[in-house]
């Protein structure tokens, strides 16, 4: 009996093992997905739910979700001491385009962030998808008839005023930025299609995150960190491009370094979004093995990231749970929480 019991208290300290790491200093483990709602059997995901950092919702689900059952899933994370982030547009392309936009823009989290509220949680993070691209470039959604505003300038402004707005009603919330950073060129280089009069389709990244440095300082409003969205094809040039013939021989990981440096460097957090476009479109397991492969490669180049957000808006992981069936989302999950909180 006494053998029973040891063994007994040795297995219970082993199954809290994780939990303890996720209230000490060090990295955080995020997961984001669609299909929300089989969280809800805890015992589908029961070593993940005990260890997961942050679960983050789409602005869409949530505004779409019946309350009966968010509040099933608010419980959920509740009980278990898993925050929650909402990821929307922030400053909106289908709001006016004009000073006004940062208002209006808010009025639409705010709303996700009560509703959740309602359901008998708290959002403690805003992840903001791509902000200033939206009031550049308003065309690539609602139409090529659409104005964008003419400076970078124009459109931080309207990004200060949305926080500004948020944080009247919600003063404890923190914000995000995220970039679909392939998407730009960096310090003068090109990005990974290539395209554009400067061969840097939306234009240099580096241009766009030093304002939102600089204005949002001057402002008195802040961002906790950047998420870079640089799925591992692009980060090691497997990925096609338009413009480039053997992508793969730029370094793409040490582009997303030098991000990494100098945002740290100005009191920020980095955060990496680790998933897999080509397993993405393919399948749950090279999903699994990509996103894999690509936490190992930018660690084994210097990366540190704070959080590591495991993220999929693609057909695959078709399944989220059970965490015990190999390559669900919450499978994947589990084994990087097992590498990063060691």
């Amino acid at each position: 009996m006494r053998h029973a019991i040891f063994s007994f208290f040795l297995l219970a300290i082993c199954a809290n093992a994780f939990q303890i790491k996720k209230d000490k200093i060090g990295p955080e483990v995020w997961m984001c997905g669609a299909v929300n709602q089989d969280l809800i059997d805890e015992s589908k995901w029961d070593f993940v739910r005990k260890n997961l950092d942050v679960l983050q919702f789409y602005i869409n689900w949530v505004d779409e979700c019946r309350m009966d059952k968010l509040k099933e899933i608010v419980a959920v994370l509740n009980s278990n001491n898993i925050k929650i982030s909402i990821e929307c547009g922030g400053t909106v392309e289908f709001m006016p385009l004009d000073d006004t936009n940062g208002e209006r823009s808010a009025e639409l989290a705010i709303n996700a962030c009560n509703k959740i509220k309602r359901a008998g949680g708290t959002v403690s993070y805003l992840t903001l998808d791509g902000p200033i691209r939206r009031l550049l470039y308003p065309q690539e959604s609602i139409g090529k008839d659409a104005k964008g505003f003419d400076s970078v300038d124009q459109c931080v402004d309207e990004l200060i005023d949305f926080m500004k707005e948020v944080l009247k009603e919600l003063p404890e919330i923190k914000f995000i930025l995220l970039t679909n950073f392939p998407c730009w060129g960096y310090k003068g280089d090109v990005s990974y299609q290539a395209q554009g009069a400067k061969k840097q389709d939306y234009g240099d990244y580096y241009d766009i995150i030093t304002a939102v440095v600089k204005k949002t300082k001057k402002a008195g409003v802040k961002f906790l960190a950047l998420t870079v969205d640089n799925p591992y094809e692009y980060a090691v040039g497997e990925h096609e491009s338009a413009n480039i013939p053997d992508p793969s021989k730029i370094d793409w990981i040490g582009r997303l370094r030098d991000l990494e440096n100098y945002i740290k460097k100005q009191g920020w957090e980095f955060n990496m979004i680790f998933n897999s476009e080509k397993g993405g479109f393919t399948s749950s397991k090279l999903f699994y093995k990509n996103t894999l492969k690509f936490i190992k490669k930018y660690q084994t180049a210097g990366g540190a990231p704070n959080r590591y957000i495991i993220q999929s808006w693609y057909k695959y992981p078709d399944k989220t749970v059970p965490e015990d069936e190999q390559y669900t989302l919450t499978n994947l999950v589990r084994e990087v929480i097992k590498r990063i909180k060691k």
